[in-house]
């Protein structure tokens, strides 16, 4: 099996991740930071599908509007730190709740 250094697999891994603009991939679908419009969960998977990205999206609960919101956008990265990779099935969203596979989220402003 492959293995790098920790050290230089953070630092390649770091490197992808700089390469990203996920706050433009997300506006260019239209998906800004709001905090009164909610958005599909399905759309912010869209919006980082469409350029090659498997993210896991995950949430939590706004203690003021007793609602979902997003709470980071969790990527994967292969043993070479060179490329995203889909995640293992222990990796997995935490915005799916009560049985609502594509539950209304809000994307909170700060």
């Amino acid at each position: 099996m492959f293995q790098l250094d920790f050290k230089v697999y953070f630092k390649s891994a770091l490197d992808r991740f700089q390469e990203l603009n996920l706050m433009q991939e997300l506006g260019q679908a239209g998906i800004r930071p709001n905090s009164t419009h909610t958005v599909k969960l399905s759309a912010v998977r869209n919006a980082l599908s469409s350029s090659g990205l498997n993210p896991v999206i995950r949430c939590n609960t706004d203690r003021n509007l007793n609602a979902l919101q997003l709470f980071e956008i969790f990527l994967c990265v292969q043993a070479d730190g060179k490329s995203f990779v889909p995640c293992g099935a222990n990796v997995r969203s935490s915005c799916e709740v009560g049985g609502v596979v594509d539950p209304d989220i809000y994307f909170p402003a700060n």
